[in-house]
């Protein structure tokens, strides 16, 4: 019944339709999730790379702060009682990370 011409029903195709709308409502937003995660690993290795900098920059001039643009993100980076830490503000927060 509903047969077309490669002689699948009707029936068929609707429940294919239905498995790929449901497989893609489950895929869609844990690829998202998977792309916030892998965007906040990036940025917090980006502020990793800026303590290096940091303690770099402390170690070759005697400098106690600076700031790093990477990727339109200012990073700031502080000196104190042996510690290198880093500010940032991303999406709507401060984020500090400290090294010492």
């Amino acid at each position: 019944m509903f047969n077309n011409s490669k002689g699948s029903s009707m029936l068929e195709s609707l429940l294919a339709v239905t498995i790929l709308f449901f497989l893609a409502g489950i895929l869609l937003p844990k690829f998202s999730e998977l792309k916030s995660e892998i965007e906040m690993q990036k940025i917090q290795t980006h502020a990793s790379e800026v303590a290096f900098n940091g303690a770099r920059m402390v170690r070759d001039y005697g400098d106690t702060s600076g700031l790093f643009e990477i990727e339109n993100l200012t990073f700031h980076w502080e000196y104190i009682n042996d510690e290198i830490c880093v500010t940032y503000y991303y999406k709507k927060e401060w984020h500090n990370v400290c090294i010492g």
